[in-house]
């Protein structure tokens, strides 16, 4: 009997191998080949997308710019109070300040935040978590996170004038009284009461207010800077030193600046006395708003 033979199958025949193609476009490579090392450097960027050019580069720190008239320094207070002196931000405040002046605004600001408070400076760079102020008689630009001060006149300006936002509406300074215009005055009363409601009235009003409720306290603020205030309106029956005292200090290093004496007690100093020693107006309290309005209006303009 024959046996059945198994007969093995041919191997399966083989496709022939596809050569692979260059890409038309190969990609280049991310490190330059070792003989173009030397010329790589030299070599311009090829024109395309690829080329930026350094101007054009965005300026990534979060700037915030806030302008406020001349009675913005309560507002100011209050946004620097309740911002993080860690935020990452840096901040340029434009009051409305008096060209003829030099300002204390850098000062007055220090005290209501952590954050370093400085006068703004032509090409100064801005920094995060920092304070910048305009100087007065400039107008001011931001280009490329610098600042870029020029003189009022050269460029654009634009105001806008936005409604103060509170917990309550507060009503506005009547329109008849004459307003100042960023005059900054240092004012001196030991009570904390007085002082507050004088420095809103005064702010409201157009002037900028430093308020001191010490008598010595003021007389060192207003020694470390004499040509910076415009006047001083100060309380006489204080502590440590009266108001005829501190005016007579105040007169023998600025024998031309406008004094102020506020008091309730006409027993105790004159408005006769008060006008020897060089003092220019002397009121009683209570005064009207429209009273002392029109007294420090007519002092700041010379008007005796």
């Amino acid at each position: 009997m024959a046996r059945n033979k198994k007969v093995a199958s041919p191997p399966p025949s083989k496709a022939p191998a596809r050569k692979r193609r260059p890409p038309e476009n190969p990609l280049p490579s991310s490190r330059p080949a070792p003989e173009n090392l030397a010329d790589s450097s030299n070599k311009p960027l090829p024109p395309g997308p690829e080329a930026v050019k350094p101007e054009t580069l965005r300026w990534e720190l979060p700037i915030v710019g806030i302008g406020a008239s001349a009675g913005g320094l309560e507002a100011f207070e209050q946004f620097l109070r309740n911002m993080p002196p860690d935020s990452g931000m840096g901040f340029v405040l434009i009051p409305r300040l008096d060209p003829q002046h030099s300002s204390l605004m850098p000062e007055l600001l220090e005290r209501f935040t952590r954050m370093k408070v400085v006068e703004a400076e032509h090409d100064l760079k801005v920094e995060a978590n920092r304070v910048y102020t305009i100087p007065p008689n400039k107008d001011m630009a931001i280009k490329g996170g610098t600042l870029q001060l020029s003189s009022p006149g050269q460029g654009a300006t634009f105001e806008i004038f936005l409604p103060k936002a509170e917990g309550r509406a507060e009503e506005p300074a009547p329109a008849a009284l004459p307003r100042g215009n960023g005059e900054l005055i240092l004012l001196v009363d030991d009570e904390e009461a007085v002082l507050q409601s004088l420095t809103s009235l005064l702010e409201r009003l157009g002037y900028i207010v430093q308020g001191v409720n010490d008598s010595r306290k003021a007389w060192e603020i207003f020694r470390a800077r004499p040509e910076s205030f415009e006047m001083v309106i100060t309380d006489h029956i204080m502590p440590g030193m009266t108001g005829i005292q501190l005016a007579k200090k105040v007169l023998a290093v600025r024998p031309d600046l406008p004094i102020l004496l506020v008091t309730g007690f006409s027993e105790d100093v004159s408005e006769d006395e008060a006008k020897a020693v060089g003092v220019r107006e002397f009121l009683l309290k209570p005064s009207t708003t429209q009273t002392l309005s029109r007294v420090v209006h007519r002092l700041l303009n010379k008007k005796l």
